[in-house]
């Protein structure tokens, strides 16, 4: 782990290092580039099991597991705590694959994805840190939308400091223009309990 960064500052670090590595799909498409047949794989399972390159338990010399079965990952921090994490995504685009390239379709049609609702799911970081001095829960969002003010628009209340002080949790995030210049903005947030730290 990098000297001066906290684990949640080195794992959003990685997941953009992970956007820019994978060419030509990135975040965006990495299921869809991943997956085996028809079955689209976990994002859980790419970003912490397998595979090497896109492993951050591995990138950051962190041991864990992410789940097969559902979009959820635990791993042990170098303090000896277990982080719990919870992985969520939301794009309000369309993005179709041709070939080897992916582009922003500008008139799909699609209705936009129900929007998680961050600022039920937030406040419950907090309410399991009770069961254990050991273990904390995580919520990582991935998110994709036209604008950068669309992507924040989604979010909610769920980023202001006064929302994170009342349910005493941190937030580490990052946005940015898609890479590809397909005409989105990617957002990563990972909020924690604030005793985590």
């Amino acid at each position: 782990m990098l000297a001066g960064m906290t684990w949640q500052e080195q794992l959003v670090a990685e997941l953009r290092a992970v956007d820019r590595e994978q060419a030509t799909h990135g975040l965006y498409g990495l299921r869809e580039a991943m997956k085996k047949g028809n079955r689209l794989p976990f994002l859980a399972t790419l970003l912490f099991e397998k595979p090497p390159e896109t492993n951050l338990l591995q990138r950051l010399g962190m041991e864990g597991r992410g789940s097969s079965y559902s979009e959820t990952a635990s791993f042990t921090l170098t303090d000896g705590m277990r982080a719990d994490l919870e992985i969520l995504t939301h794009a309000s685009t369309k993005v179709r694959h041709y070939g080897d390239s992916y582009v922003l379709d500008r008139a799909h049609g699609k209705k936009s994805a129900i929007h998680p609702d961050l600022e039920s799911i937030v406040p419950k970081l907090a309410a399991g840190r009770g069961y254990s001095a050991k273990r904390m829960n995580a919520l990582l969002f991935i998110t994709h939308a036209p604008t950068e003010r669309q992507l924040k628009a989604g979010l909610g209340r769920a980023i202001t400091p006064e929302f994170m002080d009342r349910y005493q949790v941190s937030l580490v995030f990052d946005i940015w223009e898609d890479i590809y210049r397909r005409g989105f903005h990617s957002g990563i947030f990972l909020w924690t309990a604030e005793s985590s730290r």
